[in-house]
């Protein structure tokens, strides 16, 4: 039985729809994790779930209600699989179970992508192939998606944070630089200077008064130096910090100009054809249904 046709469909997509606000709202990825089982457990009768964290390709166990899965052992065959081909992947057998002498005989391992990179793997484990079917894949996508979503959010939030505590070391050190050029380094510079006029003054040796010259030339390029790196510097502290923009705009004439043609396929028992022409957004829809029973979508941006 479909997903759609089940009878607590309804009730089940709230329940999802609930747990996939909860997940957006949580601060860390561990909560995402924590929420992610709890739903696992509580909306689907599995009696082992998994949570996969997938970081730059690479699997790392985050949780698991299976106790006897070690956290630290690399990801099953059934999950690296996932991983590759972004699909959900079904494993019966005696090849199901994580572990050697398993009573795991059927496995789920349910991936979700964020830009083309799988970013969560959720993995269910059953005792009897028929606990497992077709009908639980598309709900355990739905979670993972939400999942996945969270954890993406998370991570910008975190690489946003690392680069605000960078800039703000950035701006400590400038801070520094400009200190030591200007008062430090100049004030001695100053010093070299009234030294080397005392003693111009008062020697009549020609070659002191050479050496004396050469001495204050050197004081004042490296007086000049040091203002010219100051006023560098303060230009970087006057800088402002860049603002946020709204990328709606460009992500729309990006999307536009990169997808010219999509198809959707599903089964359909119903025969129509319709057509719904958008000319605000200079793009046309056309839908038809078939004798053999697929529905097909195909969208031309022109």
């Amino acid at each position: 039985m479909s997903f759609e046709k089940q009878p607590d469909f309804a009730s089940q997509v709230a329940d999802l729809n609930r747990y996939g606000q909860a997940l957006n709202s949580c601060e860390s990825v561990d909560e995402v994790v924590s929420l992610t089982l709890e739903a696992v457990s509580l909306l689907f009768d599995f009696p082992y779930a998994t949570f996969v964290e997938v970081r730059n390709g690479d699997p790392e166990i985050a949780d698991s209600t299976n106790p006897n899965l070690d956290p630290e052992e690399t990801a099953t065959d059934v999950v690296s699989r996932a991983i590759e081909t972004g699909e959900t992947v079904r494993q019966t057998g005696p090849a199901a179970g994580a572990t050697d002498n398993s009573d795991v005989t059927a496995t789920l391992a349910v991936p979700a992508s964020i830009v083309d990179e799988v970013i969560v793997v959720l993995v269910t484990r059953a005792t009897s192939t028929d606990e497992i079917g077709a009908e639980h894949a598309e709900p355990l996508e739905i979670l993972a998606s939400h999942a996945a979503t969270a954890i993406s959010n998370i991570r910008s939030r975190e690489e946003l944070e690392r680069a605000r505590q960078d800039l703000e070391t950035r701006k400590e050190m400038i801070e520094l630089y400009d200190r030591l050029l200007r008062h430090d380094l100049g004030n001695d510079l100053q010093v070299i200077t009234g030294f080397t006029d005392f003693v111009a003054d008062n020697v009549e040796d020609d070659d002191t008064v050479e050496y004396v010259e050469r001495i204050q030339r050197a004081a004042e390029d490296a007086a000049d130096l040091v203002e010219r790196v100051g006023d560098l510097v303060s230009t970087l502290e006057e800088a402002d910090e860049p603002e946020p923009k709204p990328l709606r705009r460009e992500l729309e004439r990006l999307s536009r100009g990169s997808i010219r043609s999509t198809t959707i396929s599903w089964s359909s028992s119903i025969q129509e054809t319709s057509s719904i022409r958008s000319t605000a957004a200079t793009s046309s829809i056309r839908c038809s249904r078939t004798s053999s029973r697929t529905r097909r979508f195909t969208t031309t941006t022109q």
